[in-house]
């Protein structure tokens, strides 16, 4: 019995599905990250609940899009084949290649070339990424069940029932909430911040001596918090962002969104307790007084201080009632996944890939025929060259003159002799046709002159799209030595915000140790000397006020720190965009490189040259000159059609000390 799944077609096709979708799921990140940029910029002023309604129905679609995606890959009628546009890639069969007329410039092909090689890398290498991915994610996933397993035993060691009295208070702020389950209070010796935890048996979690440590006010400020979390459903509603972000665990769009929802969920949870309480001072006085603490505990777990945002920002947020914009980090991710989704979208709506076709050997015959209905002039049946175009600005059946044209299809040699629209001479593999007999090949020549006509139509978009790249070309180029230097300017600030940051770290613990002997020294005058009570009191509140001091100076040393570490961050993205661009401006010169060769090339298929040796040539609009010999017309207007596409350009090799491709004085050179 044969067990291997792998070679299973219906594996295969599971696979490529899955990498085809994770794949699919980062452009439509970007998208989810501009729309969460927009409604960020929009709700300023909104309540939170707004905000983070919001934010979720963006990760429902961004999640509804990745199933359609993948259930649209799994019923696609082709297990091995992916398209986009026209684009296919298959495997596993004998295929025949069929491509429009030859194009007179390959900087046209870069978009659809960009899409082939990643649709093309995606069906190779399908094994190795979902292989890496379901690694990642099953590694994750244990994570995951590892921190279910620490708060079932959180819930069941070293916890102890408080008194009734706030017993009595959790049932009446419950009922003042409007939490009709029954909801449990625990003060346990494992934990350090407060926290609720499960979604049928809510448990409210509390340190040790919290309960009499804190002001009733700023108990039931931490108890309304974390019941508004209850009555939410936030502690089901993170676990769906869990299994979000351990699937899209590569997806950084997904991963800054689920991150503000949990900033908006909390801020929500905020002002459900104010508005209980109706004492913000008490609850910002709570806020405060947990600023110290790490939260360590696992992400399953619905926390009281659990916040990405600075204890600043949300501070100002209750006072103000000002939600807090987007920092200069999240601006920048914005507008980048915006300017990468307009490039994907631009690659993947304009560009006109070759259409591949896949036939089995013994069908190929039917499968050409039926290519030859198509308006595209097949080069694999037809064997036009390039060199047997007509000038650009003389199609066929529509310039007066006199044209020749030189075609190779069907096996045969055509030379047309075409005047004010009439065919004058024909030639038929160097057989003079006589002119009486000419109307009996009229069909012939009708067919040849149609695809001489379409394939001109075609290399001449392709030429103002080739002069457009190189504008943008150019661009580029000023743009990468901008950034560069942005960059540089950046990293500076940022080591300098970094010495500041270390400095204040200093400064804040310095003060901590002094604050700490001065807590020492109270308790030891306490035990020694109980009627010293007042003194005692009021060291007690010098050494308080020192504490907050020292907190203060430490949390603004962190934000220091953070800025400067974000700031170094963003330095390094636009670094590295730079040198995209800069590589980017690098190929594209190479290609114009490569036309010399290309010419050099045809000027020995022609006879003029037999080697390189003491080459010099000059093509312009006006001449062919080759070694100081001026070429025939017949020929300058075939290597002018195919080389030079605008007026005022002119390819040159070794002439006076030049070699390159001049465009409006401008010397591109090797």
């Amino acid at each position: 019995m044969n067990f291997d799944i792998i070679d299973h077609p219906f594996f295969q096709k599971l696979v490529q599905a899955v990498c085809l979708t994770l794949f699919h799921s980062i452009w439509q990140g970007l998208l989810l990250a501009v729309a969460a940029g927009a409604v960020l910029a929009l709700t300023g002023k909104s309540k939170p609940a707004v905000r983070y309604n919001l934010l979720s129905l963006l990760l429902v679609v961004f999640v509804a899009a990745s199933g359609l995606t993948f259930w649209s890959l799994m019923n696609s009628g082709n297990a091995h084949a992916e398209s986009k546009n026209g684009l296919i890639v298959l495997a596993g069969e004998q295929t025949v290649t069929t491509a429009a007329f030859v194009k007179n410039n390959d900087l046209t092909n870069i978009k659809s070339l960009i899409i082939n090689t990643i649709v093309q890398f995606c069906h190779n290498y399908s094994f190795h990424i979902v292989t890496v991915w379901l690694l990642v994610f099953c590694f994750k996933s244990l994570q995951a069940t590892a921190g279910f397993a620490y708060i079932k035993m959180v819930r069941k060691q070293k916890i102890h029932e408080p008194s009734a009295h706030w017993k009595n208070r959790l049932k009446s702020l419950s009922k003042t909430l409007g939490i009709h389950q029954v909801v449990v209070m625990m003060e346990s010796e494992i934990i350090t911040v407060p926290m609720v935890t499960g979604f049928f048996k809510p448990v409210i979690l509390l340190p040790v001596g919290l309960l009499t440590n804190l002001s009733q006010a700023q108990v039931e400020a931490i108890i309304l918090h974390e019941l508004a979390h209850i009555r939410r459903n936030d502690y089901l509603v993170n676990l769906l962002q869990i299994c979000c972000e351990n699937l899209f665990f590569f997806n950084p769009a997904l991963l800054w969104i689920s991150s503000l929802i949990k900033e908006e969920r909390e801020h929500c949870c905020d002002d459900l307790a104010i508005a209980v309480l109706q004492d913000k001072t008490s609850f910002i006085e709570a806020l405060v007084t947990f600023q110290d603490y790490k939260l360590n505990s696992a992400d399953l777990q619905m926390a009281f201080a659990k916040s990405r945002n600075p204890l600043l920002y949300r501070i100002k947020r209750i006072i103000y009632n000002n939600n807090k914009p987007l920092d200069a980090m999240e601006k920048l991710f914005v507008t980048a996944s915006l300017i990468t989704a307009a490039a994907l979208s631009v690659a993947f709506t304009a560009a006109d890939p070759e259409p591949k076709v896949s036939v089995n050997a013994k069908e190929k015959p039917a499968a050409i025929q039926e290519l030859h209905k198509s308006k595209n002039l097949i080069v694999n049946e037809l064997s036009v060259h390039p060199d047997t175009l007509p000038a650009p600005n003389k199609i066929p059946g529509l310039d007066s003159g006199t044209n020749t044209y030189h075609v190779n299809s069907n096996d045969k040699q055509y030379e047309i002799v075409e005047t004010d629209g009439k065919i004058t001479s024909l030639k038929i593999d160097g057989e003079q046709i006589p002119a009486d007999k000419i109307a009996a090949h009229q069909s012939e020549i009708d067919a040849i002159v149609a695809e001489i006509k379409v394939a001109h139509e075609h290399a001449e978009a392709d030429r103002l799209k080739a002069d457009e790249m190189r504008s943008k070309a150019d661009g580029y180029r000023m743009e990468a030595e901008k950034i560069r230097q942005e960059a540089e300017v950046l990293r500076q600030q940022a080591s300098q915000d970094r010495v500041k940051a270390e400095e204040m770290r200093i400064q804040a613990e310095k003060i901590r140790k002094e604050t700490e002997l001065m807590r020492v020294k109270v308790q030891n005058e306490r035990m020694t000397n109980s009627n010293s009570q007042t003194n005692s009191d009021q060291i007690r509140n010098q050494n308080e006020d020192l504490k907050k001091m020292a907190e203060k100076m430490r949390a603004d040393a962190e934000i220091q720190r953070q800025n400067a570490e974000k700031v170094r961050q963003q330095a390094d993205v636009i670094r590295q965009q730079a040198e995209i661009t800069r590589q980017q401006a690098e190929k594209q010169r190479a290609e114009y490189e490569k036309m010399q060769e290309r010419l050099i090339d045809d000027l020995m298929q022609e006879g003029v040259i037999k080697d390189t040796k003491k080459l010099s040539y000059k093509l312009s609009d006006d001449e062919l000159v080759v070694n100081g010999v001026q070429q025939p017309s017949v020929l300058h207007q075939k290597m002018k059609a195919k080389y030079i596409r605008n007026g005022g350009v002119e390819m040159v090799y070794n002439w006076n000390g030049r070699t390159g491709y001049t465009i409006t004085g401008t010397i591109q050179t090797r």
